[in-house]
């Protein structure tokens, strides 16, 4: 009798442990990403770029601009949670401003729609308040000069010369 209740006993427990690991893996590390979407991100690190810092698409899933790119870039990620803006990526960090030179900095347009095939194609690049509010699921995030007076970037992605980011990510082949 004694030997079946310690049976009984092991068993309660491996089936306890059982039960405990499920119902830790559902609460904590399921895949709860099924409402999450794909955020597109086309870097361009402009005379930052290197073999370290390679203009391109990256994405990821999640549930909004910010998470996705915080799960592309990790540890490599510096940004204002309130605003939205960057502060830094891979080392890139903005200038400190100055309002006689202006900087380098960190800027964000956002697909203008959540469609990528509309007839604006390829103008449809507005300038973003930040990632807190985007309006579709691509964003090209630009490092480059801003000048002081009138505001304007070096870099400006509706451009002709600007070209790359047409022909991958989540943009069909033209």
């Amino acid at each position: 009798m004694e030997k079946n209740m310690i049976v009984f006993l092991v068993v309660g427990i491996l089936v306890g442990a059982g039960v405990g690991i499920g119902v830790g893996y559902v609460m904590f590390d399921s895949d709860d990403s099924a409402g999450d979407e794909t955020y597109w991100f086309y870097m361009d690190y402009g005379s930052e770029a290197d073999a370290t810092h390679v203009n391109g698409w990256v994405s990821s899933e999640a549930a909004n601009a910010m998470s996705a790119l915080k799960n592309i870039f990790r540890n490599d990620l510096v940004m204002n949670e309130n605003t939205g803006f960057i502060g830094s990526v891979k080392g890139i960090e903005n200038d400190v401003w100055d309002n006689a030179l202006g900087g380098a900095n960190w800027m964000t347009w956002m697909w203008k729609s959540s469609s990528f095939e509309t007839a604006d194609l390829w103008g449809g690049w507005v300038n973003g308040p930040g990632l807190n509010n985007t309006l579709g699921n691509a964003t090209y995030l630009g490092f480059g000069f801003v000048d002081p007076v009138t505001y304007e970037s070096s870099i400006d992605p509706n451009a002709a010369a600007t070209d790359a980011w047409k022909t991958g990510g989540p943009f069909p082949a033209v």
